[in-house]
């Protein structure tokens, strides 16, 4: 089986649709998302939308930064504040994707 490796994406859309299309090409069956999904980009929530509902099979672990962004994260860094204004309640709730099978 082909295993999609990534991490440390930090909110950036671009090239996670990027590698998800690469991915795509090379017939990957399942991802595995190491964590930092969001952060110094401008995209946190597409990119938790984008891997939450990601056509294969899913597996991510929060990351270090990912627990940051929640409401009751630290708020003392300018990268953790901007991730929290553009992302939505559900997806701080639940950044990982959807569905593990």
């Amino acid at each position: 089986m082909r295993v999609a490796l990534l991490g440390d994406v930090h909110a950036n859309l671009p090239a996670l649709e990027a590698v998800l299309e690469h991915a795509a090409r090379q017939r990957v069956k399942a991802l595995w998302n190491v964590g930092d999904f969001v952060g110094y980009g401008a995209f946190p929530d597409e990119v938790v939308t984008r891997l939450r509902h990601a056509s294969w099979n899913a597996l991510s672990i929060v990351g270090n930064y990912d627990l940051k962004v929640p409401l009751w994260g630290r708020r003392n860094q300018t990268g953790v504040l901007v991730a929290q204004s553009h992302i939505t309640l559900d997806s701080r709730a639940r950044p990982g994707p959807a569905s593990t099978s």
